[in-house]
């Protein structure tokens, strides 16, 4: 209940609806665990058309992987301790969505984290038979 609290505290004094529009990011990390199926000069581009501290729905590209998906939030993920997540860099909250993509291999878990820094950071995986794990640290569009 204390971890409740603290996210709704923390979501309440950042407005995620500032993060709606466009954004666009390189993919990061050099590990060989980090750029699994992906290029590693790989760009995405996130339009983020709904956010509140409910959900997030939008579009995804990534090159050579995801053109113009929708994305949009796993109600499950948001009614569970799932919606508290956070990692190294303290997000101001974190979405858990999914996309599909290109290779007919079907769809991809996609992290949307926000961070007050106006930074959001995309996260896209998927297990086998065609795994997929890649960062990326993306700024709004218009910078």
């Amino acid at each position: 209940m204390a971890a409740v609290a603290v996210a709704v505290a923390v979501t309440a004094c950042t407005d995620v609806r500032d993060y709606e529009g466009d954004w666009f990011g390189l993919r990061v990390g050099d590990g060989s665990a980090v750029q699994v199926g992906v290029q590693p000069a790989a760009t995405a581009h996130l339009s983020i058309a709904s956010i509140d501290e409910f959900g997030l729905s939008g579009t995804l590209s990534v090159d050579s992987l995801i053109t113009s998906s929708s994305v949009a939030t796993i109600a499950g993920a948001e009614a569970d301790a799932l919606a508290g997540t956070t990692f190294t860099g303290s997000p101001v909250r974190v979405y858990f969505t999914t996309s599909n993509v290109d290779d007919g291999s079907g769809q991809a878990i996609v992290l949307v984290a926000l961070y007050t820094s106006r930074r959001v950071e995309v996260r896209v995986l998927r297990g086998a038979p065609a795994p997929i794990y890649a960062i990326f640290s993306m700024t709004p569009s218009s910078q």
